[in-house]
């Protein structure tokens, strides 16, 4: 063993004192937080972390000068896309609907906006905000022209007082809305228009002595008067006599307006091309006027349940009613009751007519339109009858077209409006809310349909209740001259 000296003892903890004392700063240095100035950075291995980015740029509310736009680069927003911005505060920005660009000024070197005033001393970098108060007239007036120019409209000019002579429509190409008639005052094309009232007293005037007679059209096979050869919607018979040398022509016209006129000729054989010396004379029974409850209720419990269940005995069965034709299944349900004397007989169906009217009504769009309800009942009732004219009614997704041009069927259930009926009521298609009707076509045998007029969007609409004809019209209609009744027109 080497001898023990304490020299080298004492240089052995001075070693061990310094090389401790080393690792310690070491450590120290290491994990101390110092700045990116006094740190120990080698740029030889730079670190593969990028510096933090910049914070957002401060947003500026209000009117932002020309000459502050230009001076943006793209350098400083390139990272816009991606960085969060800060919300500004209140309402969100109003977005221009005015797409006309500003025309220059070359007296404006400012590159302000022209359509403001600046007051004394005020420059256009300390604007945050357009006041209405702020903007000249003149400009006040330019702004409203191109308003003017881009709606279509001719506006005088606000120092001017009188009115404009021709002011064009609100909206380019709109024009004026379709002038329909008024929920009081509206018609519908059924019945027709007529020069004196109805078709029976337009009738009765051919038989005035004001009418010259061209031909002596009541002495052939036919015996028609010119101004029925043509109609329809009417009911027409005649009856002739002779008694020696005279003859006599009777006969009568119910029309669908509800009117009937009967006439009476009479000439002698030797002249009977002599229109001149033909003795004639006519007279009229006017449109009935509307039934009360308790009348229009009875003549539902006496027609309405047989004329449903009729129609109702071809549904499903896929035999049509007669030729098929819509029409057909309500005139022959009517017809139906010859088959029992004791029941007062109907008004037969007569063109678009099919009883007494106790609704009418159009549409010229989805919910928009005008009708009117006739006679004292409170609702539609089973067994009515209802005619269509070139009516869309649009149900969700689905477009029904009825009448090409007319269409008829038979309602099978119950309806009442949405506004409470009475006699001369203004009511749109839309407030009969429905109707469940059965109906035929010749390309569709009787089937049940139900339609939504809430959804009515084009076309008119009747509604009848089938009446007795001697309770609604007080008589039974034939040929014959009608007892009581005076001559309305003789020549």
């Amino acid at each position: 063993m080497a001898p023990f000296s304490v020299s080298q003892l004492k240089g052995s903890a001075s070693n061990l004192k310094n090389s401790t004392s080393q690792r310690f700063q070491d450590t120290k240095s290491k994990f101390s937080s110092k700045s990116s100035a006094t740190s120990t950075y080698d740029h030889r291995f730079p670190s593969t972390k990028a510096p933090p980015p910049p914070p957002p740029p401060t947003r500026r509310v209000g009117l932002v000068e020309d000459d502050e736009a230009e001076d943006h680069s793209a350098g400083d927003h390139a990272d816009d896309d991606v960085l969060p911005r800060s919300l500004p505060s209140g309402p969100p920005p109003v977005i221009p609907r005015n797409t006309k660009p500003v025309q220059s000024n070359p007296n404006n070197r400012s590159g302000s906006n022209p359509l403001v005033k600046l007051n004394e001393g005020q420059s256009p970098s300390s604007l945050n905000q357009v006041k209405w108060s702020q903007i000249s007239q003149d400009d006040k007036e330019q702004l409203f022209g191109w308003l003017d120019e881009f709606f279509g409209i001719n506006r005088p000019s606000s120092s001017s007082s009188s009115k404009p002579e021709n002011t064009k429509p609100l909206g380019k190409g709109i024009g004026k809305p379709p002038n329909h008639a008024s929920a009081d005052s509206f018609k519908t094309s059924h019945p027709a228009d007529t020069t004196y009232g109805s078709s029976a007293h337009d009738l009765c005037m051919y038989f005035s002595s004001s009418t010259r007679w061209v031909s002596a059209w009541y002495a052939t096979p036919v015996a028609v008067p010119p101004p029925l050869e043509q109609v329809r919607d009417c009911i027409r018979s005649h009856y002739t006599q002779w008694r020696g040398d005279m003859h006599t022509l009777g006969g009568g016209a119910l029309f669908s307006d509800m009117s009937a006129c009967w006439y009476v000729v009479e000439w002698s054989k030797r002249n009977a091309q002599d229109t001149s010396q033909a003795r004639r004379r006519a007279t009229v029974l006017p449109r009935p006027e509307p039934m009360p409850l308790d009348e229009l209720v009875a003549a539902h419990e006496t027609y309405g349940e047989t004329i449903a269940a009729f129609a109702e005995g071809y549904e499903g069965t896929g035999q049509w009613c007669a030729r098929g034709e819509c029409w057909d299944l309500a005139s022959e349900a009517l017809k139906s009751f010859e088959q029992w004397d004791y029941i007062p007989k109907p008004i037969p169906s007569i063109g678009k007519t099919h009883g007494h009217l106790i609704y009418e009504g159009k549409a010229w769009g989805k919910g928009q339109g005008a009708g009117r309800w006739r006679g004292g009942d409170d609702r539609i009732r089973r067994g009515d009858i209802v005619q269509w004219l070139t009516t869309t009614i649009v149900d969700g997704y689905t477009t029904f077209t009825l009448g090409a041009p007319d269409h008829t069927a038979v309602i099978v259930r119950d309806q009442i409006p949405r506004i409470k009926p009475s006699d001369g009521a203004s009511m749109k298609p839309g407030d009969l809310i429905q109707l469940e009707v059965v109906e035929q076509s010749v390309h569709s045998p009787p089937d049940r349909k139900v339609y939504r007029l809430e959804g009515m969007a084009a076309g008119e609409v009747w509604i009848y209740r089938p009446v007795s004809m001697e309770a609604y019209l007080k008589l039974l209609f034939t040929p014959n001259w009608p007892e009581n009744m005076e001559a309305l027109v003789e020549a």
